[in-house]
């Protein structure tokens, strides 16, 4: 599986880190138009815990999914972080992959798709906990002042208990202490595929907004963040998303 994230990261960044341009699109299509779409392999500012290349990876198959999918032109394009919103700007790029906000002071300068990879807060269970239902007096750990403020707006009736480490709480989770633990997505995904393999599970959607979206200059490309949408809702319904994720270790 490295082998092929290596050679992913070559086929795009090229001999000496120059950037290298890929093709990718269906045979038919429905523009003529190329899109140059730019993406930073490393996902600065964002801590990936190490899956940097495994989610770069999964993008590069996606776009090429969703192009071959709607009959669009990609080129997808290496790009540093610090050129990446600029490039944008000075019409370097189409669009850009970017965990960039859409606060309303960024819809004054952008567009922004769908999350095309989530990566919020969740909530993890034991393997064997049935659908929780309500959380009325049961207990939640959370790590953070931060994640106790966002389950007081979603889980009000639940009680919150801070512990000062993951592994604590997981720990208090599995000696029953508490129902359940908030904690970021791929922090999750790592636990659950290794420590507490078959052990637990996620039993909650992304609880806050973060991810991975297209990005474009406000108004502009329409077309395409309307069709990259449907193309990734459709790789969505039918099962592919899904084993993406998995293939390149972003689910357990």
């Amino acid at each position: 599986m490295w082998c092929s994230v290596r050679r992913t990261f070559a086929r795009v960044l090229g001999y000496g880190g120059c950037l290298l341009a890929i093709y990718l699109g269906g045979c038919s299509s429905s523009s003529s138009k190329v899109y140059t779409i730019g993406v930073d392999p490393y996902w600065f500012p964002l801590d990936l815990i190490n899956k940097e290349a495994y989610l770069f990876a999964f993008t590069a198959e996606l776009l090429e999914l969703v192009a071959k999918e709607k009959h669009l032109h990609i080129q997808r394009a290496a790009a540093n972080w610090d050129d990446l919103l600029y490039g944008l700007t000075v019409h370097k790029y189409d669009a850009v992959c970017s965990s960039l906000e859409p606060y309303n002071f960024n819809l004054e300068k952008y567009s922004f798709s769908k999350n095309f990879f989530d990566m919020g807060l969740v909530l993890v269970a034991t393997a064997e906990a049935s659908d929780m239902g309500s959380f009325a007096e049961k207990t939640i750990a959370v790590m953070t002042s931060g994640d106790e403020q966002l389950l007081m707006q979603k889980y009000p009736e639940a009680f919150l208990h801070r512990y000062d480490s993951q592994s604590k709480a997981f720990e208090a989770l599995m000696e029953g202490s508490v129902q359940a633990l908030a904690i970021d997505y791929l922090q999750a995904c790592n636990y659950i595929s290794d420590l507490y393999s078959q052990k637990c599970k996620i039993i909650s959607p992304p609880l806050s907004a973060e991810g991975i979206k297209l990005v474009t200059l406000a108004k502009e490309e329409p077309y395409l963040l309307k069709l990259f949408n449907e193309g990734v809702q459709q790789l969505k319904k039918n099962g592919v998303y899904d084993k993406l994720l998995k293939k390149w270790k972003l689910r357990p």
